[in-house]
């Protein structure tokens, strides 16, 4: 995912944001701050099982009590479709209040 956001025309997300939230602290894999999008690349491997899944739900349920917006992604996804995984992301940030005429900036 870094790679195909890095060769993108999108602005440059923070990595391992952290969100602090009433009841805990949390880490988005890749975040745009000033729009509050996240973006979560869910591998079989760290979210697999029960409670896995109960962490990821909880985390984007705090998180989107702070007014954060989600896109979340399988490495399927990056394989099978990068141009589309892309424009999801590019709608949400547009969504969310970013211009494709702004300037990169963090």
């Amino acid at each position: 995912m870094a790679r195909l956001l890095g060769r993108s025309d999108l602005p440059k997300p923070v990595r391992q944001h952290t969100v602090r939230t009433p009841g805990a602290t949390y880490y988005l894999d890749f975040a745009w701050p000033a729009f509050r999008v996240a973006l979560e690349c869910d591998s079989a491997l760290a979210h697999s099982g029960a409670a896995a899944t109960r962490y990821d739900l909880d985390r984007q349920h705090d998180c989107e009590a702070l007014g954060w917006r989600f896109k979340r992604f399988l490495p399927s996804h990056l394989r099978d479709d990068p141009t589309g995984t892309l424009a999801k992301v590019r709608h949400e940030l547009i969504a969310a209040g970013w211009s494709p005429l702004q300037p990169p900036g963090p």
